[in-house]
């Protein structure tokens, strides 16, 4: 099976002494985490350097471009260490299975799966909890700036949370180095749902529309549901351009919302 290969290589090549540089042979008890389809996977493993659970996302290469790509994400992210950015620990070249990504694991997950057990649960997000989100997303966006580096893709899945909650911003897939005479990367990608209004109007993304990222995110752990949920493009498009979002619960304090809602503004 093909979300298998990756695990059979390693079965394979498990007894092999280990190379100065990393191999698959220098890494245990791997376990598929999650399938990306036509992007990779990512599994779970021992470091037996370390003895510390990490973990591998691998890419798939199907082209230059593609490689170029994760090449990009790789020098972004192996140069943004920073407390509340996702650690990255090494990557390494395995044969055909192209270039793989060692991580730090964090056991609580993403801020999306947070998300869907308070909402299980009927619960709410604890205030306290939500003002260390933000200050750990600005901190770690501010960071990211100062480098000239920008996010672009700032969305509750891309939160990672350490063992004490502590917020993680992780997946520099979509991430730009700006030039040095420039203040916006030009091309629209992301995740439409949290596609800022300035890269919808002008096909620019600006340093504010990582800040439309943290605003959309904090909106979503507030309400348990996206700002906007347009069911095709042009009603998405319609609605981040010239709607305002459901009122945010009145339980939370005024402070917080209006923070909030200030992240938002068109």
């Amino acid at each position: 099976m093909a979300d298998q290969s990756l695990l059979d290589e390693y079965r394979d090549r498990v007894e092999t002494p280990s190379a100065p540089l990393l191999t698959l042979a220098d890494f245990t008890n791997l376990k598929l985490l999650s399938d990306k389809g036509g992007y990779g996977y990512t599994y779970t493993a021992t470091f037996l350097r370390t003895g510390q659970e990490i973990v591998l996302k691998q890419f798939k290469m199907h082209n230059e471009a593609q490689e170029q790509a994760i090449n990009r994400e790789i020098e972004i992210h192996k140069n943004m260490q920073y407390r509340f950015i996702a650690q990255f620990i090494d990557h390494f070249r395995e044969g055909a299975y192209g270039q793989i990504i060692v991580m730090e694991y964090y056991k609580k997950g993403d801020l999306q799966n947070f998300i869907k057990t308070l909402k299980n649960r009927r619960e709410l997000a604890d205030e306290n909890f939500v003002w260390d989100v933000i200050a750990q997303l600005v901190m770690s966006v501010g960071f990211l700036h100062s480098q000239r580096v920008i996010h672009r893709d700032i969305k509750p899945e891309n939160v990672f949370l350490s063992q004490d909650l502590e917020s993680r911003l992780g997946d520099f897939g979509l991430s730009k180095v700006l030039d040095a005479q420039l203040s916006y990367a030009k091309s629209m990608i992301g995740t439409p749902y949290y596609v800022s209004p300035e890269l919808l109007q002008e096909e620019k993304f600006h340093k504010s529309g990582d800040v439309w990222g943290i605003g959309v995110t904090i909106y979503e752990l507030l309400t348990q549901h996206i700002p906007f949920d347009g069911r095709t493009n042009d009603e998405l498009r319609r609605q981040i351009l010239f709607e305002n979002p459901a009122p945010i619960p009145t339980h939370y304090s005024q402070e917080l919302i209006d923070l909030t809602m200030k992240m938002l503004i068109k």
